[in-house]
């Protein structure tokens, strides 16, 4: 899998070690779109939800 992007200071530091890290891992570590605390109900914005695209704006994370 090709990244999308790269960050040009990290491309300057030394390489000590890389891993893939495969949409199916970053699927398992993601919090459900609704939680429940103490406080009251806490969701995820609809942008965010597993299902959507995200929001046509979004550009690059790093910007």
């Amino acid at each position: 899998m090709q990244p999308k992007r790269a960050s040009n200071e990290l491309k300057q530091v030394p390489l000590v070690t890389h891993r893939q890290i495969s949409y199916k891992d970053i699927e398992a570590c993601q919090l459900p779109d609704e939680l429940t605390d103490n406080t009251g109900v806490i969701r995820r914005p609809i942008a965010w939800r597993k299902m959507s695209d995200g929001p046509t704006f979004a550009g690059p994370s790093n910007q």
